[in-house]
């Protein structure tokens, strides 16, 4: 008998105790994580404790090959290194006899490549309308997806089982890039930390790292933030972005930055005057303007906002499937508002960033761009080490 431990991309059964199979098979998954600079994570689960991955850039030779045994949550993560940039790769994972669907991601560029990214939040516990969704940006054929919080209702077994078969084939072609939301920051008193974490920490790496964490990819510098834990000043969250944000400010390479995180800094709606959205505004807003963030992507509330603050172009991306707010009210800096399903399609080329809000149906009811502009915007204090 094992328990298994649901996480992210791959849940296993509702009461978490099974007993072992006749033949090994594949239960849920596989998903493709970014994984570090040149690497990307192929993660599955299944009933066995050993299994493979085949891969390559020739879907007809797929002659490299990865082993891999399951941790203790019965979870494989086999790590795909040495991808040469701008390449189209793919993969299959084997589990005792069984053979998953193929699988496919696009290794990240450089500086100078563009790319398609899409975003969107509060999926929740609506599994239909989530697929819904999940398969409007799956049409977009992105190189990547970011998710900006509560993936799931709490963290039970059945609410993540749910959310793997609702964005299963998106998450299975794309790597995705996500934000602890304060739903899935919940833990059973089984695990020492939420499912999130298990699905999303890298071993050699401390454990804040698993909701915290800075991605690169083709110019565009990805700061992803845990905003469950403090952001105050002084804190340790705090001194870390305030130096990621200083690095990403004149770094040559970086052309847009990035910023990813569950609570809004601004909102409209539901969450407009809660104290720990104002507390977050207070603290990390000053340093967004600061050094030259472009783009902050949040959820928290269940709908689409745009505003405009100071140079920096904030949007709540809520319309991943939980039950919708409608009730708004509007400020100056208000740009867009629509409560409906909804995801947003970004075009990033090395001189702009082009944005499109839209509804699973292919409505388009936003769009807004963001140009380049030249590092080390805006007289900031130094940052100091974490």
């Amino acid at each position: 008998m094992r328990r298994s431990f649901p996480f992210l991309l791959l849940v296993f059964v509702a009461n978490g105790v099974v007993a072992a199979p006749a033949f090994a098979k594949i239960i849920a998954g596989p998903g493709v994580v970014l994984a570090g600079p040149g690497r990307m994570a192929i993660v599955w689960q299944a009933d066995d404790r050993r299994g493979e991955v085949f891969w390559g850039a020739d879907p007809k030779t797929l002659s490299r090959t990865v082993d891999v045994s399951a941790d203790e949550h019965d979870i494989f993560r086999a790590i795909l290194a040495g991808l040469q940039p701008r390449t189209k790769y793919y993969y299959r994972v084997k589990s005792g006899r069984a053979f998953d669907v193929p699988g496919s991601f696009v290794s990240p560029g450089g500086p100078d490549d563009s790319f398609v990214f899409v975003a969107y939040g509060d999926s929740r516990a609506r599994p239909r309308k989530h697929a819904k969704v999940a398969a409007a940006m799956l049409r977009e054929d992105p190189a990547l997806v970011l998710h900006t919080g509560d993936q799931v209702n709490i963290s039970l077994t059945v609410f993540w089982r749910e959310f793997f078969e609702s964005a299963g084939p998106l998450l299975h072609r794309a790597p995705v890039l996500p934000t602890k939301g304060n739903h899935e920051s919940l833990a059973t008193p089984a695990l020492e930390r939420p499912y999130f974490d298990w699905f999303f920490h890298e071993p050699e790496r401390a454990p804040e790292w698993a909701s915290r964490r800075v991605v690169r990819y083709d110019g565009v510098c990805f700061i992803v933030l845990d905003t469950t834990q403090p952001c105050d000043a002084g804190t340790p969250q705090y001194a870390w972005l305030q130096a990621q944000l200083a690095l990403a400010a004149t770094a040559p390479d970086v052309k847009f930055r990035i910023v990813e995180s569950h609570f809004p800094p601004y909102s409209i709606s539901t969450h407009r005057n809660s104290a720990d959205v104002l507390r977050y505004r207070k603290a990390a807003a000053p340093l967004f303007t600061a050094y030259g963030v472009d783009l902050v992507l949040s959820g928290h509330d269940h709908n689409y906002q745009r505003a405009v603050i100071d140079g920096v172009t904030y949007v709540v991306l809520g319309g991943g499937g939980a039950n919708l707010d409608r009730g708004f009210k509007p400020q100056p800096w208000t740009k867009a508002f629509r409560s409906a399903l909804s995801y947003l399609r970004v075009d990033v080329s090395p001189t702009q960033l082009r944005a499109v809000a839209k509804e699973p149906d292919g409505v388009v009811f936003d769009r807004f761009t963001i140009d380049a502009r030249n590092n080390g915007r805006g007289a900031a204090p130094a940052p100091h080490a974490n």
